[in-house]
């Protein structure tokens, strides 16, 4: 399902007028004090604007941040996924990132190093031309360049080399340019010298070194075959150039058009460098690294000694010399391997063959790790959305949709009984469907079965009747019904089928149809014989197991006559002043033995004589303690509302019977049938 983002639905209305008010603010301070060329106002305006811009940022970010989480992890399988980058991608990332940025910071030291230790072999050799010139030096040094083999050879190693040879307390030089160096009073010494703003490396002869006692300086500058030879060795480009140091007491000099600082400890040595070259020298470097190559294999170390020059005044200084060296990662690597591999194979094109294998390696393992990430997510993410497509079906009311997952493992076993539970529901379904239409032709049943009871009594001078009937389940098998003759008599009866619901219901039906169509028999029968034919009745037509018991009375007003007979039914109550007369007289319970006999009993009754018929779902009531509430608590409560009128005696009875029971509903059919004479 899509949503529609809207603005108020990122950012609420006091962001909005908090991120409008920071901007105005910030970006509306420094105009005004431009325009006002003061901060008095403008200094409050952006400290006020600019707490506001940082709350409203702040929150619509995290607000931001929770709605893109929700969109993109919506998805079960983008968490997944999300999951295993976190846990499995990114740390192998910040390895990488690691191991990457630590070789890269190795590879810069080592060429620094091997810068270093390529000067301090020509920093040998150079000695060693020194040495050679030394012991074929004339004895007599004239001015001017001899025509001597070693001179030869310096002006072809070395273009450009200067030579000063002291002679006595003078300095002698034998090139054109001198060099404004003195050698050491030790055997050899070398060093960086910046003559004419060139790196010169110098070596310095003592006397002792030289087989006629003079001591020299031989320097040669670092350009031109030199530097190619440097450059080959290690694998790039090279140039030199020179800063001075800086202490807490520095001063600034001139050397030509280099305008420098110098610095004194109080010893009178250098505290320390810093290079601080001038802009043009600056200008250069940084045009220099420009100009080389650029690339993932390239990488640019420096080196940093000590130098000397002679400044204008001819007063030594110290100076940093700087070389720069820009390479490649692969050459580097190569002279690492250099003793592992012979030397005739391509070093940079193994490595760099080996990299990319070695790249595509692990590559190739992240792939296939997530490929199998994208599979198990899928795995997952299919049976997540077959149940989420099954809910929808099961919200539909369609439970024709099975997931019938293969997986064996605990989302197999949640969609199988994701399958069982929708069967469940259907079955339930169907069963409930199945009820509610029960339930509808029981509610036919019973407001048929309301029509079997008398809709209203007969209104009979000196004679007050009432009948009710409260059904335990939706249809009763009680029944009742009286019967006015044109002679005057009235026929009555009450009756109680064994059992409930349906069957009792189509019984209590037969039985009353049956007793109403032998009442209006002509002439009227007795009452023991309805009773008996009624028995044989149920003998015959109802099933095994089947009775129902009666009691039947006919009353002759005009006499105040009641003839009754009683068949296994309670006895009814007739109250007559503080006395109480059962009527019992009768015989079985019909339904059971055919042909049984059957007697009545009549009783002359009396103003203000109560009869009270009843079922037994008045007395056979129970308790929390399961006490029985019996006729004798029904006698009882009848006594106490004996002067009410009758439908006052039934609420009061009714109730009384209710409040003993401590069931949640009704367990059988009350009836209940009154007669009193006024």
């Amino acid at each position: 399902m899509k949503r529609k983002i809207r603005l108020w639905s990122i950012a609420r209305p006091w962001e909005v007028v908090c991120l409008i008010l920071g901007i105005a603010f910030v970006a509306g301070a420094p105009r005004l004090a431009h325009a006002t060329g003061g901060e008095s106002i403008s200094g409050p305006l952006f400290l006020a604007g600019l707490p506001m811009l940082l709350a409203a940022l702040f929150t619509l970010g995290l607000r931001l941040v929770k709605l893109l989480s929700r969109l993109l992890f919506h998805r079960v399988r983008n968490r997944i996924i999300a999951t295993y980058i976190l846990t499995g991608v990114l740390p192998l990332l910040l390895m990488a990132v690691l191991f990457v940025s630590l070789a890269g910071a190795f590879m810069v030291q080592l060429s620094g190093n091997l810068l270093k230790q390529a000067i301090q072999r020509e920093f040998l050799l150079l000695e060693a031309a020194a040495l050679r010139c030394a012991f074929a030096m004339p004895a007599e040094m004239e001015e001017g360049m001899p025509d001597h083999d070693c001179f030869h050879y310096l002006g072809r190693e070395y273009p450009g080399y200067r030579l000063a040879v002291f002679r006595g307390d003078s300095l002698f030089s034998q090139t054109t340019a001198p060099i404004p160096f003195a050698p050491g009073a030790d055997s050899s010494r070398h060093s960086f010298l910046v003559i004419d703003e060139t790196v010169f490396m110098a070596v310095s002869m003592s006397a002792g070194s030289n087989p006629e006692g003079r001591p020299f300086v031989l320097a040669a500058p670092i350009r031109d075959g030199l530097l190619e030879r440097l450059e080959r060795e290690l694998g790039g480009a090279c140039m030199f150039s020179y800063g001075f140091s800086a202490s807490a007491d520095t001063s600034e000099q001139g050397t030509g058009s280099l305008t420098i600082r110098v610095g004194t400890s109080p010893e009178g040595q250098a505290a320390g460098f810093s290079f601080s070259q001038s802009p043009e020298i600056n200008r250069r470097v940084r045009q220099w690294l420009d100009e080389q190559p650029s690339g993932a294999d390239f990488l640019s170390a420096y080196m940093l000694d000590l130098g000397h020059y002679i400044d204008d005044d001819g007063t030594p200084g110290e100076v940093m010399v700087l070389g720069v060296l820009h390479t490649r990662y692969s050459f580097i690597a190569g002279k690492i391997l250099q003793g592992a591999i012979p030397g005739d194979v391509p070093l940079r094109r193994v490595f760099f063959w080996a990299a990319i294998a070695l790249a595509g390696v692990f590559v190739s393992i992240e792939l296939v790790a997530l490929a199998i990430s994208l599979v198990l997510s899928r795995s997952i993410t299919r049976t997540i959305a077959q149940l989420h497509r099954k809910a929808d079906c099961v919200a539909r009311g369609d439970f024709s949709y099975r997931i019938d997952s293969k997986r064996t493992d605990q989302l197999g076993l949640l969609a199988i009984s994701f399958d069982r539970m929708s069967d469940s529901l259907e079955l339930l379904l169907e069963q409930m469907k199945e009820k509610e239409r029960i339930e509808h032709e029981l509610a036919i049943a019973q407001e048929v079965q309301r029509m079997f009871f008398p809709e209203r009594l007969p209104r009979v001078n000196g004679v007050a009747m009432l009948g009710r009937c409260i059904p335990a389940r939706m249809v009763s098998g009680d029944y009742y019904d009286v019967i006015q003759h044109p002679e005057g008599m009235i026929d009555f009866f009450i009756g109680d089928i064994s059992g409930k619901g349906i069957s009792a219901a189509l019984l209590m039906a037969g039985s009353q149809t049956f007793l109403r169509s032998q009442a209006v028999r002509r002439p009227l029968p007795p009452v023991p014989e309805i009773v008996e034919s009624f028995n044989n009745y149920l003998v015959q037509y109802s099933a095994d197991g089947k009775y129902s018991t009666l009691f039947y009375g006919r009353l002759d007003p005009e006499k105040g006559v009641l003839t009754c007979c009683n068949a296994g039914h309670p006895a009814p109550f007739l109250l007559r002043g503080g006395e109480v007369v059962e009527l019992t007289a009768g015989g079985l319970v019909p339904g059971v033995v055919p042909g049984a006999p059957y007697e009545q009993e009549t009783v002359q009754l009396e103003k203000g004589d109560l009869m009270v018929a009843f079922t037994d779902g008045f007395t056979e009531v129970f308790d929390g303690e399961d006490q029985e509430f019996g006729e004798h608590r029904l006698l009882e409560a009848l006594k106490a509302a004996v002067p009410l009128d009758l439908e006052a005696i039934f609420d009061h009875a009714a109730g009384i019977v209710r409040g003993w029971s401590s069931g949640p509903v009704q367990a059988d059919d009350m009836t209940i049938l009154m007669v009193r004479v006024e």
